[in-house]
C-alpha cells in the first residue's frame, strides 16, 4: 500500500474518510437492517416455473444465507472498528483518544436510549420506568457488568463490546505497547486467547450469553490488520489472530467470507477512490443503527392504521428511519463530535494541560 491508515489520518485530518472502510460500513449496516426487519436467513420457495422468478429465488436465498442473523454485518463492523481505532490510538494522546470516543458514542446513544424508554412506556404504561441509578448505569454502556437489560431494540450489545475495546486500546496506547513488536504481538495474542477460553461473558441472560467471547476477537483481527500495515506486527500474528477468531465460530464459513471481504477491500484500498454518495450513506450508519430497530416498528404500527399494504408500510417506515438518521447525524452526532474536537484543541493549547509527547 502507498500509505498506511495512520498517514492518511495525519495528512487529511479528523474529517478524513478511508474509503474502503466506508464501502464496508454501508454493506454492514444494510446486512444488519435486512436481518432485523426483513428476516435475513429465512429462505423462500417459489413454485412458479417462471425462470426469472426462480433465478430471483436463488439470488434471494443465497443472499439471506450470507447475511444470516445479521452477524455478517456485525463482523464487518468490528473489523472496521478494530482497524480504525488502532490507527487513532497511535496518532492521538490517551486523553484526546478518550474525549473523542466519548463525544462520538455517548450523546446520541443516551438520547436514543431515553426516547426509546419513554416511547416504550407510552405504548406500555403498566411497564415501570427504571430508577435514575439504573439509567445512569445503563448510560455508561457497562451494563453487562451489572446485568442491565439492553435498550434501543437490543442493538446496544455491540456498543458494550466497543466500549470495553476502547478501554483496551487506550490502555495499550498509554502503555506504549505498539513501540515493541514483541509486546504488541504478545498482548494481541493474549487478548484473543483470553476472549476465546475465558468464562462466558456476559452470563446474566440466555439471550446475551457469551457474545463478548464470540465477537471481541474480530476487533483484534481488525487491530492486527492495521498494526501489520503500519509495520508494527508480523504477518504471522495477524494470521494467528484471524485463525483463532474464526476457529471458535459455529458459522465459521460465513464469518470467513466476511474476513475475506475485509482483506480484499483492505488490499485494494489504494485503488478505491472517494465517492460522495457512499461517504454520505456511511456517515449516517451509527445513527441509523441506533434508531432503526425500534423506530421502524413504531412507524409500521402507525402505518397499519392507514394501509394494509406490507410493501407500502415497509417503504414508508424505512424512509422515516433514514430521515431521522440524517437529522440525528447532522444535529446531534456531528455537533458533539465537533465539540469533542474543540475540547481536544483547547486542551492541547492550554499550557497547564499540555503534556509532553
Amino acid at each position: 500500500m502507498s500509505a498506511t491508515a495512520m498517514e492518511k489520518i495525519q495528512n487529511r485530518g479528523d474529517n478524513s474518510r478511508i474509503m474502503f472502510l466506508e464501502y464496508l460500513r454501508v454493506f454492514a449496516f444494510i446486512a444488519v437492517f435486512l436481518d432485523h426487519k426483513f428476516h435475513a436467513g429465512q429462505s423462500i420457495e417459489i413454485t412458479s416455473s417462471n425462470t426469472l422468478l426462480q433465478a430471483g429465488e436463488t439470488i434471494y436465498n443465497s443472499l439471506m444465507a450470507l447475511l444470516w442473523n445479521g452477524q455478517a454485518g456485525v463482523v464487518i463492523f468490528f473489523l472496521i472498528s478494530g482497524y480504525i481505532i488502532a490507527a487513532r490510538s497511535m496518532v492521538e494522546s490517551t486523553s484526546t483518544f478518550a474525549i473523542k470516543r466519548i463525544f462520538r458514542i455517548y450523546p446520541l446513544f443516551v438520547l436514543c436510549m431515553l426516547v426509546d424508554l419513554f416511547i416504550s412506556h407510552y405504548f406500555n404504561p403498566d411497564q415501570p420506568l427504571p430508577s435514575v441509578a439504573d439509567l445512569a448505569v445503563h448510560a455508561t454502556l457497562f451494563g453487562d457488568f451489572f446485568g442491565t437489560n439492553l435498550s434501543v431494540g437490543g442493538v446496544e450489545w455491540t456498543l458494550r463490546i466497543e466500549i470495553v475495546f476502547y478501554v483496551f486500546a487506550g490502555v495499550l496506547a498509554f502503555a506504549g505497547a505498539h513501540r515493541s513488536k514483541f509486546a504488541l504481538s504478545a498482548v494481541l495474542l493474549a487478548a484473543t486467547v483470553g476472549a476465546i477460553v475465558g468464562p462466558r461473558f456476559p452470563s446474566w441472560s440466555p439471550n446475551t450469553f457469551g457474545y463478548f467471547n464470540q465477537f471481541f476477537p474480530f476487533l483484534m483481527v481488525g487491530m492486527a490488520a492495521y498494526f501489520f500495515e503500519a509495520k508494527r506486527l508480523p504477518i504471522a500474528v495477524l494470521i494467528a489472530v484471524a485463525i483463532m477468531a474464526l476457529g471458535m465460530q459455529k458459522f465459521w464459513s460465513m464469518f470467513t467470507l466476511m474476513v475475506g471481504a475485509f482483506c480484499i477491500m483492505w488490499s485494494a484500498s489504494r485503488h478505491i477512490t472517494y465517492n460522495r454518495f457512499f461517504a454520505a450513506v456511511a456517515s449516517i450508519t451509527y445513527s441509523f443503527y441506533l434508531i432503526h430497530d425500534w423506530m421502524y416498528d413504531i412507524v409500521m404500527f402507525e402505518m397499519s392504521r392507514v394501509t394494509d399494504s406490507t410493501v407500502l408500510k415497509a417503504i414508508v417506515s424505512t424512509l422515516v428511519v433514514v430521515a431521522l438518521s440524517i437529522c440525528a447525524t447532522r444535529f446531534i452526532e456531528k455537533p458533539f463530535i465537533k465539540l469533542g474536537n474543540r475540547l481536544c484543541r483547547w486542551k492541547a493549547n492550554s499550557p497547564k494541560l499540555r503534556t509532553s509527547p
